[in-house]
């Protein structure tokens, strides 16, 4: 088995629907889901063999790859890549690392990992550092910080080696991000995919009080680390399947109508408190990759330090 490239990041940036287009190439073959062997446990309970048998299924398809956004933003998974996969691309897409770190709370709070908290509220206590029972908490602002992890994998990697994306540049001219990424990973970059490249992504679900009914429903479909810093789908039983039928039922008839699922929207104080933690990362990474990223930017008030 052979992988010639991985989608390493960043999370909540687009990475699924980049998956999604390279695997409906016929030259291409991807595992349908992420790819978790790199980190801690998987990476030390067999992760390579567990890897390795991802590919069986193997045919005709000339280029293998792998998907797993987690992997942008921590500084082990770089040497790990290097030393078991050697020269392989690396492909990343980046996003408005505020809008990103939204998206990313309520997808924690989905999967149980942040409690259901209002934005406000609950992102005011993860920059205060009031969230430190939740273990993934500091993932909501590491992971936005792009600058930082991709100087970190430039030290393994040659900047040949990585395609950058903009999460901008993909809604802006999605059949030209398209051909980049064929072109990069080595495969015909006139084919179509005409099945997905109007994917839309998953509707997120941002009432609160949905959240936490929904949340009810977790038990029934994870297993969890004792930390609870990784979920892992459970082999269900008949009444685990309809625990999770329930609720997602009640939820689709009368919790959704009773209330709204209007995305909140960022108050001018929040929005200042979250931007200081990325504005020095933003200002390195636009010169690192020589991009335009004045969309990112935010006039920081007087009032606001930098936290």
């Amino acid at each position: 088995m052979k992988i010639q490239f991985a989608v390493i990041g960043g999370q909540k940036s687009g990475s699924t629907y980049v998956q999604s287009v390279l695997a409906a190439h016929p030259q291409i073959y991807m595992p349908e889901d992420e790819v978790p062997y790199f980190e801690d446990p998987d990476f030390q309970e067999g992760g390579m063999q567990k890897l390795d048998a991802l590919f069986e299924n193997v045919n005709n398809e000339l280029v293998c790859g792998i998907k797993r956004p987690n992997l942008l933003g921590s500084s082990q998974y770089a040497p790990r890549l290097k030393a078991t996969l050697g020269q392989i691309k690396l492909i990343v897409m980046l996003r408005d690392p505020v809008v990103r770190a939204v998206s990313a709370y309520y997808h924690y709070m989905k999967d149980g990992f942040l409690p259901p908290l209002s934005l406000s509220e609950g992102m005011n206590k993860i920059l205060e550092g009031d969230m430190k029972a939740y273990g993934r908490h500091s993932e909501i602002v590491e992971f936005g910080l792009y600058s930082k992890h991709l100087k970190n994998y430039l030290k393994y990697f040659n900047q040949d080696q990585v395609l950058i994306l903009l999460y901008d540049e993909l809604k802006k001219n999605k059949k030209e991000v398209i051909k980049k990424l064929y072109r990069f990973v080595g495969v015909d970059e006139s084919y179509n995919p005409e099945q997905v490249i109007n994917k839309t992504p998953q509707k997120v679900i941002y009432s609160i009080p949905r959240q936490s009914f929904i949340s009810l429903s977790n038990p029934f479909k994870y297993t969890y680390n004792d930390e609870k810093t990784r979920c892992y789908i459970k082999e269900q039983h008949i009444g685990d399947r309809l625990a999770c039928k329930f609720v997602r039922g009640v939820d689709k008839l009368v919790i959704a109508k009773i209330f709204s699922n209007k995305k909140p929207q960022l108050s001018k104080e929040l929005h200042a408190s979250l931007y200081s933690r990325f504005h020095e990362d933003i200002e390195q990474l636009e010169v690192l990759i020589q991009k335009d990223l004045s969309k990112w930017k935010f006039q920081l008030p007087k009032t606001v330090g930098i936290l």
